[in-house]
């Protein structure tokens, strides 16, 4: 699954990278992962725009961020998104996408699979071989319909994922502010 994020993510106090760090787009591979009640989210790859952004991930929260060169051009209902990998690699890998935005969701539209896709409560990782996990803190994110009129990517197989087949479901967002919580080992 690629998510296209605009948002703003805060990590948990006593972080070095805590504050704001803003990121103005990311480009997410990911899966989502039920743990009893919570839903969670595995980050097989993050592309990012600001290089700040990439360090603290990967050495604060040991998450497979990547630099990437990052464009976001709306026109009217149309979004066109562009990503091109710089550090590290494999650099040149990348994502090019051009959706069209429909009318908003009502929250009785919404279904599980539109929740289990689009919340992220919870974010997993491994740090030294131990699988972790941290609280993620947001509003519901206020999602539109929308369909991709062109999309173009490698990414997923370089993060090491098959090829996705058929055609993409596609939600669009304006966003949400995110509060990232401080890393905790998940007990078996």
């Amino acid at each position: 699954m690629i998510n296209w994020v605009r948002s703003h993510t805060r990590p948990a106090c006593g972080s070095p990278c805590c504050g704001r760090v803003a990121h103005r787009s990311s480009c997410a591979r990911s899966c989502r992962v039920r743990g009893g009640d919570w839903l969670g989210h595995l980050v097989f790859s993050l592309d990012a725009a600001r290089l700040p952004a990439v360090l603290a991930a990967r050495t604060t929260y040991w998450l497979r961020y990547f630099w990437a060169d990052m464009g976001v051009v709306e026109d009217g209902r149309r979004v066109r998104y562009d990503s091109r990998r710089r550090w590290p690699g494999p650099s040149g890998a990348g994502c090019r996408a051009l959706i069209e935005v429909g009318d908003p969701y009502r929250v009785d539209e919404l279904g599980e699979l539109d929740h289990l896709l689009t919340a992220r409560y919870v974010l997993y990782a491994s740090v030294a071989g131990r699988l972790v996990y941290a609280h993620a803190e947001h509003p519901p994110w206020p999602l539109a319909r929308a369909r991709a009129l062109d999309l173009t990517e490698d990414l997923i197989e370089a993060a090491g994922l098959p090829a996705p087949q058929g055609r993409p479901l596609v939600h669009h967002s304006a966003g949400v502010s995110v509060r990232i919580g401080a890393w905790k080992p998940v007990r078996t």
